[in-house]
């Protein structure tokens, strides 16, 4: 990690992947997006350190990256972005699944298991409130990009790196796909992104300061139970968070867009092997990373 996020450990993070090129899209619009995002002061905004990254579309790669980087980080929020083909507006992905990764990536290599947690859950499921977070954004009269919620986010690298991260926290994790390029330009898609983050973020904000709250409680009542969490399980806290004003607030002490370029251990040891698949990459009609 390098010099330029030195403070890291002195302001929230937020992480933002994009993707790099890959099969027809020799400009990925969702790196397009987030270098866009990067360049505005959403960071100061929000007083947090903005992380940006670019992901290859490669399982290996995404395999050992991203449990180094909830270690290395620890973000507050963790926001993937990936094109569709056959998206037009921005679309919030509720939910990835462990298994069914047989298409190739750039490196024409794919899970030999085809899953992407050996052992893990079918399916995992963001406990972020994406139809408050949906609405708030269609009700935004500046934006010129809609929003929808979707289930299916495929079964590329876009659903392995998410199911990859709702796996280490489902309560700071989301996956944003964007329209191609051709349909929406990276400008008007980074306005709605940042927007989406914002939101996104001020509803962890009240996530965090809500268990913080029944943490000292019960601390003061002798209860010393864990409650990592506890705005998940518990409805009332859910209802209190979802009912929480999204309207926007004054600036925050000042943040920072940090380098796309982050280091990689070469320790670190992937969950599986990754090995030849049976289908190529070019005999498919991909419409997503």
């Amino acid at each position: 990690m390098n010099s330029s996020q030195n403070n890291l450990d002195e302001k929230p993070v937020i992480y933002l992947t994009g993707f790099g090129p890959f099969g027809g899209y020799k400009v990925n619009a969702s790196d397009a997006a987030v270098s866009l995002v990067e360049k505005t002061n959403l960071a100061h905004e929000l007083g947090v350190e903005l992380v940006c990254e670019t992901l290859e579309v490669d399982y290996c790669s995404a395999r050992k990256i991203l449990p180094q980087r909830w270690t290395q980080l620890k973000p507050k929020l963790v926001v993937h972005v990936g094109v569709a083909g056959h998206a037009s507006k921005l679309t919030l992905e509720e939910q990835a699944g462990n298994d069914g990764y047989t298409c190739l990536d750039i490196k024409h290599t794919c899970p030999q298991d085809h899953c992407c947690i050996p052992g893990g859950k079918d399916i995992l499921m963001t406990n972020l409130p994406l139809k408050d977070v949906a609405r708030d954004i269609n009700q935004n009269v500046s934006l010129q990009l809609k929003c929808e919620l979707s289930q299916d986010p495929g079964k590329y690298l876009c659903s392995f790196v998410y199911y990859t991260s709702l796996n280490q926290d489902a309560s700071r994790s989301i996956f944003i796909h964007v329209p191609p390029l051709e349909v929406c330009s990276a400008e008007i898609t980074a306005k709605a992104l940042a927007q989406a983050i914002r939101l996104l973020y001020r509803t962890v904000q009240v996530a965090d300061a809500t268990t913080n709250i029944v943490s000292a409680q019960e601390s003061v009542n002798g209860n010393t139970r864990p409650v990592e969490n506890d705005c998940v399980n518990n409805p009332r806290l859910i209802d209190t968070e979802r009912n929480t004003s999204f309207q926007e607030q004054e600036e925050g002490p000042a943040g920072t867009a940090t380098s796309r370029v982050l280091p990689t251990s070469n320790d670190a040891k992937p969950a599986g092997e990754i090995g030849d698949g049976a289908l190529e990459m070019s005999k498919l009609n991909l419409t997503g990373d």
